[in-house]
């Protein structure tokens, strides 16, 4: 929760509260409006939500924006671990299974 994460005091807490409570009535009304297309919805949340952001980053302190910064950025991606394939990486070619002998042909019963 963000109020933890940033360590929001109890002022910060409160206009926190309202501009994200701002920012999910537009969204709304964005998400609404059935004279916009899909793509022009999400450029107007898009916009929205640097808008909200913008606003947040107003009311906090260097450390917090700091924070705030790691919490917003795309997690970095680790290597995997040895033995593992890579995503978006070619699977490991199959191996076949080991060949069993064939039965007899079911037409020639066997001799007693």
């Amino acid at each position: 929760m963000l109020t933890q994460d940033l360590n929001l005091n109890p002022e910060q807490q409160t206009r926190m509260r309202s501009i994200l409570e701002e920012q999910h009535q537009q969204a709304m009304t964005i998400v609404e409006d059935s004279a916009l297309t899909r793509e022009e919805k999400v450029q107007k949340i898009r916009t929205l939500r640097e808008a909200t952001i913008a606003k947040t980053r107003t009311m906090l302190n260097d450390e917090q924006k700091k924070k705030l910064d790691e919490m917003l950025s795309p997690p970095q991606q680790a290597p995997p671990p040895s033995g593992q394939q890579e995503p978006g990486s070619a699977p490991p070619p199959a191996t076949a299974p080991p060949a069993r002998p064939t039965p007899p042909p079911a037409s020639n019963p066997p001799s007693f």
